[in-house]
């Protein structure tokens, strides 16, 4: 729990700094990258790491963004004996 909250404490800081969302992401994924390298991953090893950070991040954000919105359903067709024209029905 403390690193969370010192990574958004860190986050708030740059915020208030002036820097945009896209720079402050782009420096943490910077940063996830040198953490695995430094942490000894290579080739497929960091790109199976480098997965699992993206997953990670998009697990979360849906975590943020809470439930997808149900898609609406689709138009149903209108029955064959119905015109548009109200109360006149086709024989």
């Amino acid at each position: 729990m403390g690193t969370e909250l010192s990574l958004a404490r860190f986050v708030t800081h740059l915020r208030m700094a002036g820097h945009d969302f896209d720079a402050i992401a782009l420096a943490l994924a910077t940063g996830a990258v040198d953490a695995l390298i430094a942490a000894g991953f290579r080739g497929a090893a960091l790109d199976g790491g480098l997965l699992r950070v993206v997953e990670a991040m998009w697990d979360h954000l849906g975590e943020l963004q809470g439930p997808p919105p149900v898609p609406p359903s689709p138009p149903t067709k209108p029955k064959p004996h119905l015109t548009l024209l109200t109360g006149i029905t086709e024989s």
